[in-house]
């Protein structure tokens, strides 16, 4: 049914055990964003007009190298891209942040540390759609 609300089963998988069947993924590894994108640009997935990109998370590479490259393959494909970081604006580009080099690909970009920015978020994705 068109707009209604997708609700996991009861006693369906949580996210956290869906994630611990992933074969080589470590949740206790530094990020490393430059290698996902990289790893997603080498798959060439399906993108068009009507693709939006919807990132969350903070940009840190933990000196990784960023691979802006392989994000700005990525987002050229897609109608609009949206990052949702979950820190202060103020900690953007600092340390191990690479949002500096990821931000100039996205259309919009939100402080979400909490349920408040994510609305922003999609509000601001919303308007100009």
């Amino acid at each position: 049914m068109p707009g209604s609300a997708i609700r996991p089963s009861p006693g369906g998988a949580s996210f956290l055990s869906v994630l611990n069947e992933i074969p080589e993924l470590s949740l206790e590894a530094p990020s490393d964003y430059g290698r996902a994108f990289w790893s997603l640009a080498q798959k060439r997935p399906t993108r068009g007009r009507d693709t939006v990109l919807i990132l969350l998370g903070d940009g840190r590479v933990n000196r990784f190298d960023p691979q802006e490259w392989a994000f700005r393959e990525l987002a050229e494909g897609c109608r609009r891209v949206i990052w949702l970081v979950p820190e202060p604006r103020e900690r953007w580009g600092t340390g191990d942040s690479a949002l500096d080099e990821y931000l100039p690909f996205c259309d919009v970009a939100v402080e979400t540390a909490d349920l408040e920015g994510i609305a922003a978020g999609i509000a601001e994705l919303r308007a100009d759609l």
